[in-house]
């Protein structure tokens, strides 16, 4: 895992006509190497678990095993701006994100028609070239994320 958080948007594809679901997860990486040298196995685990606890404070909500889409919406005044490269997300209480984000127009065009994004974060496994959404899918089977569908607008440069 990273050593800062790491934010990849998917795709969950939906039966014509309806536009696919867009994601965006985020790995907040809390077992990057950087840390192993001073965490034992049951510090890094309350690390873990202290981290899942914040993301619920700020009104993420657990995800049980299997069900993907609709996740439950977060908590009262979250919201993503996207534009081509970059996200920026707030909860109610704080800035979440604010930096980069690959993008391709089929993802702008399920924000665009949906208006909000599936938004999960937690422990998951987003590697180099790794499917976001089946990663999500693993982290879900395993508790280790929480989500919630976040109003969401992309703003194309100009």
């Amino acid at each position: 895992m990273p050593t800062e958080p790491t934010v990849q948007p998917g795709l969950l594809p939906v039966p014509d006509p309806d536009a696919d679901v867009p994601v965006i997860a985020m790995d907040l990486g809390s077992d990057a190497p950087a840390l192993a040298a001073f965490l034992t196995d049951e510090s890094r685990a309350q690390l873990r678990t202290a981290a899942l606890e914040e993301l619920r404070t700020i009104g993420l909500h657990p995800i049980p095993p299997g069900a993907y889409v609709p996740g439950p919406v977060a908590g009262r005044g979250w919201s993503a701006h996207l534009t081509p490269g970059r996200l920026e997300m707030r909860s109610p209480a704080r800035l979440v994100y604010d930096g980069e984000l690959a993008s391709w127009p089929a993802f702008a065009t399920a924000v665009q028609a949906n208006g909000w994004v599936l938004f999960y974060a937690g422990h998951i496994e987003l590697g180099l070239g790794a499917n976001v959404v089946q990663a999500m899918r693993q982290a879900v089977d395993h508790g280790d994320v929480l989500g919630g569908v976040v109003p969401a607008h992309w703003t194309p440069l100009s």
